[in-house]
């Protein structure tokens, strides 16, 4: 039996088993909230003045800094997407042990976000649409669409290969940074994406439709 609120859920104690991270959270996160929700709050100025050099990883028990903790402010901004963990269904990235951790990292990062610095999606807030809302704006970095367009049109194998182009797919995978190009268009648009930042992978953000999947997923 599972209580269902839009696209979020919480399973039977017989059926967790097939939604890992919603049932550690459930199991683990509100327990703790509703033993103690003071204790376990974190506030988003605690997680503003954290100074985080690595992508959030649950394995090693990361403390997670999350977008609302950057205030609008731009540069901050920035700083809080060097901690975000990256997920991107077109660009898989399998364990040696088939498992999709990427996948279940990115998730336990939102849910991490709503349940421990906004507490949005607590069982005293009831889910629904404060919860959903709260996951679309923490979800993980995700191919830009402007590094995929590239690759299936321009890199070798493309449907125009851009003679002498050597970057493709394995170099959005190994975020090796963005590409160089002579094509106008794209040469314009990658030296602006360059002044943000470096690299392909990028916060998606609440506006981009991966997201809703992502966060019905999870």
């Amino acid at each position: 039996m599972a209580t269902t609120y839009n696209t979020l859920s919480l399973e039977s104690r017989e059926s967790r088993k097939t939604r890992p991270v919603a049932a550690y959270l459930a199991a683990g996160l509100l327990v703790v909230a509703l033993a103690g929700a003071g204790t376990f709050y974190v506030s988003s100025n605690a997680h503003a003045s954290l100074a985080v050099n690595s992508e959030f990883d649950d394995f090693k028990a990361d403390v997670v800094t999350c977008w609302s903790s950057a205030n609008g402010v731009a540069s901050e901004q920035l700083k809080v997407e060097d901690t975000m963990p990256k997920y991107d269904e077109a660009y898989p990235s399998k364990d040696a042990d088939g498992s999709n951790r990427a996948f279940y990292n990115a998730c336990y990062y939102s849910y991490s976000c709503c349940t421990e610095v906004s507490l949005k999606c607590l069982a005293s807030q009831g889910y629904g649409d404060k919860c959903e809302s709260c996951l679309l704006d923490n979800g993980p970095k995700m191919v830009l669409p402007l590094c995929t367009n590239f690759v299936n049109q321009y890199s070798k194998g493309g449907t125009e290969p851009e003679p002498n182009q050597k970057w493709g797919k394995d170099d959005i995978l190994a975020d090796s940074g963005l590409p160089s190009t002579t094509i106008p268009a794209m040469k314009r648009d990658f030296q602006k994406k360059k002044k943000q930042r470096d690299s392909c992978w990028r916060r998606a953000g609440p506006d981009d439709e991966r997201m809703v999947k992502f966060v019905k997923n999870c």
